[in-house]
């Protein structure tokens, strides 16, 4: 169990470093973020981490880490957006665009559709390399009313693509391509609707929600080996440790 006059070793006072839950992020409004929750309902405690050079302290709710979750899917989309918004900037003469990948609902079943269309991209995507060559890309699962899947895919090319050699390639249903933007504004919508189906997609437990391209999303920020100290407190444990400093006598109680 640990002390609880171990966080007073990071500094305390105005040495708090807090992250709020509703800070503004990439890709998320001032309303969107306001209307989560303010920690992650499964959480049991938190975590300290306690910056060794100059001792700042964080206070970071305990995350169950699940997509399910109102509070940790927000958290995951944030830092997935931050990512993209990172990737994107570095191909600045690059067209960016939206290909959508849907399955015939008359010839094919969902299972067997959840089966088949991962490779089915792959083949496509193959092809398209072929022509086009090599491109980043970052894809989502989504779901139909029914039950289908479908691909949303972001890619980014130099290339025009054409609508009609995608579907000579890729046989579950039909492809198409959409010029999702080449300014800030656009890729910023366009970032905010795959997200958007990122957070939503009902994908089953244990199964990809989303995949990218090698090395096309930078990695995601980890403080420094050796840079900070990090302490995880349960919220068992500080009742427990309040418990056994508090000293009861039969004159601390008031009959009413």
């Amino acid at each position: 169990m640990v002390e609880l006059s171990t966080l007073e070793k990071g500094g305390g006072g105005n040495n708090l470093d807090i992250l709020p839950a509703n800070s503004t992020h990439s890709g998320f409004s001032q309303k969107q973020n306001a209307s989560q929750a303010n920690r992650c309902p499964n959480g049991n405690g938190f975590t300290v981490e306690i910056k060794l050079n100059n001792g700042n302290t964080r206070y970071m709710p305990d995350r169950c880490d699940n997509w399910n979750c109102p509070y940790c899917s927000v958290v995951k989309a944030r830092i997935i957006a931050g990512r993209l918004h990172q990737a994107i900037s570095k191909y600045p003469n690059w067209m960016i665009k939206s290909l959508t990948l849907t399955v015939d609902t008359n010839l094919i079943p969902p299972d067997i559709a959840e089966k088949s269309i991962p490779g089915a991209w792959n083949k496509l995507k193959v092809a398209m390399e072929r022509k086009y060559g090599k491109f980043p890309f970052f894809w989502v699962k989504d779901y139909t009313q029914n039950g289908y899947i479908h691909l949303h895919i972001l890619i980014i090319t130099k290339a025009w693509i054409d609508e009609n050699h995608l579907n000579q390639h890729y046989t579950l249903g039909r492809a198409t391509v959409a010029l999702a933007g080449n300014n800030m504004g656009e890729v910023r919508r366009t970032i905010n609707y795959f997200i958007k189906r990122l957070r939503t997609s009902q994908v089953k437990p244990g199964k990809k929600r989303w995949n990218s391209s090698r090395s096309f999303l930078p990695p995601q920020y980890k403080s420094a080996k050796g840079s900070t100290r990090v302490l995880t407190i349960k919220y068992d444990d500080i009742v427990q440790q309040m418990a056994g400093q508090i000293k009861t006598h039969d004159s601390d109680f008031i009959e009413i």
